[in-house]
């Protein structure tokens, strides 16, 4: 909860390491919520289940959206605040290098109203970076905060706050 509330107070890209079902959206989105960027649009893409032209397609739209807010100065809840990438180690290189030359030219510009970048993985970082699944700017770009999440069966106490959360949902 700690790291949570440190990733939140910073701009910074987030990478948030767990198995499936740790709740690695969940805590993209309480990253979100918690930042100066919750009045903006949390916006969740599955880079595994999606086909890399759609994917394509939706950062396109998602990055446009984001360098119109930094020319006009204005926001609106339907541009993007945060833009968390699922099963990231599935996001095609060229899509990679989209994404860092759209943070580079933000930065650039001097301008702080651009997409925040959260990702989630299964494996491991560092070995995804070895394997060469990811550029090396993109890999920076991710790893200033990284979060590790222990698999459900290692925190017991979560498991009857979840059970409660859960029936009150249903």
């Amino acid at each position: 909860f700690r790291q949570i509330e440190l990733a939140a107070a910073s701009h910074a890209g987030v990478c948030i390491h767990g198995a499936t079902g740790s709740g690695r959206e969940h805590a993209a989105r309480s990253i979100h919520l918690q930042s100066e960027l919750h009045n903006r649009a949390f916006v969740p893409l599955d880079c595994r289940r999606l086909p890399p032209s759609e994917l394509k397609q939706a950062l396109v739209r998602l990055l446009e959206a984001s360098a119109d807010t930094a020319d006009t100065g204005t926001v609106t809840s339907l541009q993007p605040g945060t833009l968390y990438l699922g099963d990231v180690e599935a996001l095609p290189r060229d899509l990679q290098q989209m994404i860092v030359d759209s943070q580079n030219a933000t930065s650039e510009t001097g301008s702080t109203s651009d997409c925040r970048v959260v990702a989630s993985t299964q494996c491991r970082i560092d070995d995804l970076q070895k394997s060469d699944s990811l550029i090396e700017e993109f890999f920076f770009l991710l790893t200033a905060v990284c979060i590790e999440l222990p698999p459900l069966n290692e925190r017991g106490d979560d498991l009857q706050l979840l059970g409660q959360a859960l029936l009150e949902e249903m």
